[in-house]
């Protein structure tokens, strides 16, 4: 413990100074489509960068710093959010939490949906909600049941018949009994990803040059250094993130399992490290296909990064269309791997469709692309592209 608490502090250490010098290099994607970069303050209402006021649930994204792709050991709570740590015991359905940064905190199991218990990726805790409730074992072996017990030694499981008791050293994660899904709601959400990889939600009261200051639901007020900050991101409000809504989708050709055509509905492949920067809501698609979402008309602008992936880079060369009730609405083609930004005008609009099509070479090698931040925004004023 001692020893994974050490390597802990020297890689915050070390992340500290790499903020600390490329603070000027922190970059807003706004809800109108723009860029910005510099130093930025917040209120918990608007954020300020350079000269520019911008409203806080018009936000889409602020970067820090790259985040850890991995999490050695902690939970995954019931809303997404990773916190590490080390899960101490399982009793009387109350979890006993010693997390590294947040003291020590005890919380009903039912807002967990995973225990950490050996290192893990962030994408993949990420997905945790598509297990089945049970153990994963280090060797890839699962057992479904019910988590009875918790403790330094060993795991108690029941799998309705009796409890059977699994060695905790032999234990990747544990995919709790999922929780009852809470109420969507409406209001603006902000969300945080350490650079240690955890990620904290709640409600941004201030953030000056040193600090951001949180509220979160289960471990309440958090003042978080700046250092520790890797994205800061929004969701809700005026922000929905395609990634949370339905899609129908038409794929032709397919290039391997890196990328699997999608099956219809939502999905999220961050979060993923790309060359804007992370990014936490994610498509990745190839040619040739099409996204179509139904929309309500209530949207003003389409917002998103897009780029070829990595791994197109040098190969691919497709091209994107938005569609907005059939009409093109933006075309950009991808060959150079640079982070394009799409701003278009959706006032109107009832059916969105995301076309990825073969560029100038009319082969489909490497043509993967990345949306990035793709998000709709209702109320934005229109920025210039």
């Amino acid at each position: 413990m001692t020893t994974r608490r050490a390597r802990l502090a020297a890689f915050v250490a070390v992340c500290g100074l790499c903020s600390a010098l490329s603070a000027a290099e922190v970059t807003v994607l706004a809800g109108d489509g723009t860029v910005h970069r510099g130093a930025v303050t917040s209120d918990g209402k608007t954020m300020r960068i350079g000269a520019a006021t911008l409203a806080l649930e018009r936000l889409v994204a602020v970067r820090f710093a790259a985040a850890a792709g991995t999490l050695d050991q902690g939970v995954v709570l019931a809303d997404g959010d990773v916190i590490a740590g080390v899960v101490v015991s399982m009793q009387n359905g109350q979890l006993e939490l010693a997390s590294d940064r947040f003291g020590r905190h005890s919380l009903p199991v039912g807002a967990a949906s995973a225990l950490v218990l050996a290192p893990q990726t962030i994408s993949d805790l990420m997905r945790v909600s598509e297990e089945p409730a049970g153990a994963r074992f280090i060797n890839g072996d699962r057992l479904a049941g019910s988590l009875s017990f918790l403790n330094p030694a060993a795991a108690g499981l029941s799998n309705g018949k009796r409890i059977v008791e699994l060695p905790r050293d032999r234990l990747a994660l544990i995919r709790c009994a999922p929780a009852p899904v809470a109420a969507t709601t409406t209001a603006a959400l902000q969300r945080v990803r350490l650079v240690t990889g955890e990620r904290i939600s709640g409600r941004l009261a201030s953030l000056d040059a040193g600090t951001l200051t949180l509220t979160h639901p289960v471990l309440g007020n958090l003042s978080l250094p700046l250092a520790l900050v890797a994205t800061l991101w929004i969701e809700g409000g005026a922000v929905t993130a395609l990634t949370t809504l339905p899609a129908t989708v038409t794929q032709t050709g397919f290039l391997g399992a890196l990328a699997a055509p999608r099956a219809n509905g939502a999905g999220n492949d961050g979060p993923l490290l790309v060359p804007s920067g992370n990014a936490e809501q994610v498509i990745r698609v190839q040619a040739r296909s099409e996204l179509v979402y139904a929309l309500d008309g209530g949207s003003d602008l389409l917002v998103a990064e897009v780029a070829l992936a990595a791994r197109g880079v040098g190969r691919g060369d497709a091209v994107v269309r938005v569609l907005g009730d059939g009409k093109v609405l933006s075309e950009v083609a991808l060959g150079d791997g640079a982070m394009h930004v799409l701003n278009v005008p959706l006032t109107g609009i009832r059916q969105l469709t995301l076309v990825t099509d073969v560029g100038p070479d009319g082969t489909t090698t490497g043509d993967v692309v990345t949306w990035c931040w793709p998000v709709l925004v209702r109320g934005a004023p229109t920025a210039a592209r």
